[in-house]
């Protein structure tokens, strides 16, 4: 079981693709991925939107049950910039604020550099701080660094933080996570490309306390369209790497789409 949930754990480290959106806030990839979306909102300076997300069953003290309704508004600047919001629920017959959010940007058209996180305090009926992310970037809009803290009543502590390096034609070459108050580095993705841009290997490390230690090694191979078809996955074990799994793909010939997917472990 154990030998599964790596692997799969590794498997959608390598599918996943490493763009400059890759440390998207949690309440950014709801608002993406969620369908029902109203409008609510819209002048020439920023638009607001509310999206109703899906009933939740609740239980109350004395056992009987209940259903709200999670609400958000979110906010963006002229340039479709994200620019905060908030997000309430529906508890009996009202609705109830729960958390807001304010983000910085480097600019009217960003990125983002920090977002602030509060939570409505009911004991003083306002919001207080909650949790903070930080970013840098390089060239723009690729994340160097991506911070988050949490408050502890008088000030941030740290949480983890991702911390990443690239090649001069801004293909993503090491991401280290480092974790705790003191920020102890833990873990490290390491990639190489071709000549075309295309990652061709990645290296799966943990730091021991005094050194990286090699786990997995992904081996990715192409087809002529440039499809990701393949991708073989090797773990070091006894000084030598041995075949652990495969992930293989299809796709339509005319779209490139993909049409199928196998994920399998090696016997």
């Amino acid at each position: 079981m154990k030998k599964n949930f790596l692997l799969y754990a590794l498997l959608l480290c390598a599918i996943c693709t490493h763009a400059q959106n890759d440390y998207v806030p949690f309440h950014q990839y709801l608002q993406q991925h969620h369908a029902n979306i109203q409008q609510h909102g819209n002048n020439s300076r920023a638009i607001v939107y509310r999206e109703i997300g899906y009933n939740h069953l609740q239980t109350t003290d004395n056992g009987q049950s209940y259903f709200y309704v999670d609400s958000g508004s979110y906010s963006y600047n002229a340039n479709a910039n994200q620019t905060g919001g908030n997000t309430s629920v529906y508890v009996g017959t009202k609705w109830v604020n729960h958390t807001q959010f304010t983000d910085s940007l480097a600019g009217v058209y960003g990125p983002i550099l920090a977002e602030l996180g509060q939570a409505w305090d009911t004991g003083t009926s306002a919001y207080a701080n909650s949790y903070l992310y930080s970013y840098a970037y390089t060239n723009g809009f690729y994340p160097t660094t991506a911070l988050y803290q949490t408050w502890n009543g008088s000030g941030w502590t740290n949480v983890f933080q991702f911390t990443n390096t690239y090649d001069g034609l801004n293909n993503l070459l090491t991401n280290i996570k480092a974790t705790g108050s003191t920020l102890v580095a833990d873990s490290e993705f390491v990639y190489s490309y071709d000549a075309n841009n295309r990652k061709t290997r990645s290296y799966t490390l943990t730091w021991n306390g005094s050194a990286w230690d090699t786990l997995f090694k992904n081996n990715y191979s192409y087809d002529a369209n440039n499809n990701n078809f393949q991708i073989l996955i090797d773990t070091f074990a006894g000084g030598n790497w041995v075949l652990y799994g495969q992930v293989s793909k299809s796709f339509n010939a005319a779209t490139n789409q993909v049409t199928g997917s196998l994920t399998q472990l090696w016997d």
